[in-house]
């Protein structure tokens, strides 16, 4: 269980990045054409705008400028190559007519160029018969048409100036929406490691830290200490295990402690029905053995006569004139150990003539 989670939480975070990665390179390519398109629109208008007044200018120069018909250049090169140039400029404004905030202002323009073509037309053309006051009047209607043509065209550039604006916003937007979703996208990534994490922690590093303390109480032969089982099968068992060798060892424990008390109380039972060797002492100070039970068990195990601690504190105190014994076997006392002193000696008493 702990392998799948793990596994499913690198999956959804692998996943996260190819996302973001493929969602990153898309958007970056998107945003970058929008951005040259429109530097390459804009730039197309401005100087298509611009050499349409140009054009203008120099009709005007070479054939709106002579004082009668006569002085009219015949060589039409320049009109032809203004009149087709003139002729692409509407067409590339017809076809890029949505991206102008009026419309309408193209239509006008297409309305006023052709008017203007059609009347440069006439009269360049030497088969229309003019007098001087039509030829004249054919100047001042051209003019007031170019003039008009001029203001259309600053209003083209203006609107083209707001268009270019607003898609300029419209791509910061979608550039902050990209950067939305990317930072979206970590923070869900983000959000995945840190509940995969949290969840090795809880299912891994809690309970290896329990198995950790409980091993650290067992080496105190604290058996009596009993960890969680986790909810993962690979440490369920490992914390199972535990568990049982801990009850095996708690069981052992108290075995062997039942079995130690049983010991002792049947040795303690055994040493209390043995039984007691009994000196006493005559009035020639003569110390002797009258028990013959327990003569019989110091000459079965071989420790005949009077132990030697005992004769040797017996006659110091003989020959120091100090009197350590007693005169009935009811007053006797146990036995001291190591250099614990006694008033009396242990098991000795005294008989005398009239015992």
């Amino acid at each position: 269980m702990i392998r799948l989670n793990f596994a499913v939480g690198l999956t959804v975070i692998l996943l996260l990045m190819l996302i973001l990665g493929g969602f990153t390179v898309i958007q970056t390519r998107k945003h970058s054409q929008q951005v040259s398109t429109l530097m390459s629109e804009n730039y197309e208008t401005i100087n298509s705008g611009q050499r349409m007044l140009q054009t203008f200018t120099g009709l005007d120069a070479l054939y709106l400028s002579v004082p009668d018909r006569e002085d009219l250049p015949e060589d039409r090169k320049e009109w032809e190559a203004a009149h087709n140039f003139i002729s692409r400029y509407v067409t590339s404004l017809q076809n890029n007519r949505e991206i102008y905030e009026d419309p309408e202002l193209i239509t006008s323009i297409t309305v006023k160029v052709e008017r203007y073509l059609e009347l440069f037309s006439k009269y360049l053309d030497p088969k229309v018969k003019k007098s001087e006051e039509e030829f004249r009047d054919y100047q001042q209607k051209i003019s007031e048409l170019r003039q008009e043509i001029d203001g259309l065209i600053l209003d083209v550039f203006r609107d083209n100036e707001t268009a270019m604006f607003e898609r300029r916003d419209r791509l910061a937007r979608s550039v902050n929406t990209t950067a939305l979703i990317v930072i979206m996208i970590v923070l869900g990534s983000l959000i995945v490691y840190l509940l995969t994490s949290f969840q090795m922690t809880r299912s891994i590093i809690y309970p290896l830290m329990d198995l950790k303390e409980g091993i650290a109480q067992v080496r105190q032969k604290h058996f009596d200490i009993e960890i969680q089982q986790p909810k993962s099968r690979e440490l369920s068992d490992i914390a199972e295990s535990f568990n049982f060798m801990a009850a095996e060892l708690r069981k052992f424990y108290a075995e062997a402690d039942h079995k130690v008390m049983v010991a002792t109380k049947t040795s303690q039972r055994i040493i209390n029905s043995l039984p007691y060797p009994n000196y006493v002492i005559d009035e020639s100070c003569e110390l002797f053995l009258i028990n013959p039970l327990a003569e019989k068990l110091n000459t079965t195990i071989g420790a005949t006569g009077l132990p030697n601690s005992i004769r040797a504190k017996a006659m110091e105190a003989i020959s120091q004139n100090r009197d350590l014994f007693v005169n009935g076997v009811d007053k006797a006392v146990a036995l001291g150990s190591g250099d614990t002193s006694v008033d009396v000696l242990p098991q000795i008493f005294r008989i005398s003539q009239g015992n």
